[in-house]
Protein backbone atom coordinates (compact mmCIF):
# COMPACT_ATOMS: atom_id res chain seq x y z
CA UNK A 1 0.00 0.00 0.00
CA UNK A 2 1.28 3.59 -0.72
CA UNK A 3 2.50 5.96 1.40
CA UNK A 4 -0.37 8.38 2.14
CA UNK A 5 2.44 11.22 1.30
CA UNK A 6 3.25 9.69 -1.74
CA UNK A 7 -0.26 10.25 -2.67
CA UNK A 8 -1.19 13.85 -1.26
CA UNK A 9 2.50 14.15 -3.78
CA UNK A 10 1.16 12.91 -6.14
CA UNK A 11 -2.72 14.86 -6.20
CA UNK A 12 -0.50 18.05 -5.91
CA UNK A 13 2.32 17.51 -8.85
CA UNK A 14 -0.84 16.56 -11.07
CA UNK A 15 -2.76 19.88 -9.77
CA UNK A 16 0.13 21.96 -10.19
CA UNK A 17 0.88 20.69 -13.64
CA UNK A 18 -2.94 20.65 -14.49
CA UNK A 19 -3.59 24.38 -13.84
CA UNK A 20 -0.30 25.44 -15.76
CA UNK A 21 -1.47 24.43 -18.55
CA UNK A 22 1.85 22.32 -19.24
CA UNK A 23 -0.80 19.41 -21.31
CA UNK A 24 -0.50 19.80 -24.94
CA UNK A 25 -3.56 21.22 -27.38
CA UNK A 26 -3.62 18.01 -29.44
CA UNK A 27 -4.28 14.85 -28.58
CA UNK A 28 -1.49 12.64 -27.26
CA UNK A 29 -1.52 10.44 -30.78
CA UNK A 30 -0.93 13.65 -32.59
CA UNK A 31 2.71 14.44 -30.67
CA UNK A 32 6.05 14.06 -31.76
CA UNK A 33 7.72 10.79 -31.17
CA UNK A 34 10.57 12.75 -29.80
CA UNK A 35 8.43 14.41 -27.71
CA UNK A 36 7.97 13.58 -24.14
CA UNK A 37 4.73 13.32 -22.47
CA UNK A 38 3.43 11.65 -18.99
CA UNK A 39 0.07 10.88 -18.53
CA UNK A 40 -0.64 10.90 -15.54
CA UNK A 41 1.18 14.65 -14.40
CA UNK A 42 -0.38 15.79 -18.16
CA UNK A 43 3.42 17.32 -18.39
CA UNK A 44 6.13 17.55 -21.65
CA UNK A 45 8.54 17.06 -18.91
CA UNK A 46 8.74 13.33 -19.32
CA UNK A 47 7.62 10.62 -20.80
CA UNK A 48 5.01 8.21 -18.66
CA UNK A 49 7.55 5.30 -18.21
CA UNK A 50 10.09 7.66 -17.00
CA UNK A 51 7.91 9.53 -14.17
CA UNK A 52 8.95 8.67 -10.51
CA UNK A 53 6.07 9.54 -8.86
CA UNK A 54 3.85 6.87 -10.83
CA UNK A 55 6.86 4.37 -10.44
CA UNK A 56 7.03 5.26 -6.32
CA UNK A 57 3.01 5.15 -5.70
CA UNK A 58 3.41 1.51 -7.28
CA UNK A 59 5.58 0.25 -5.26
Amino acid sequence: MANISVIIEIRITAEVARQSGKAPGGSESALKSEEKWCNFHKAKSHNTSECQTLQSAEK
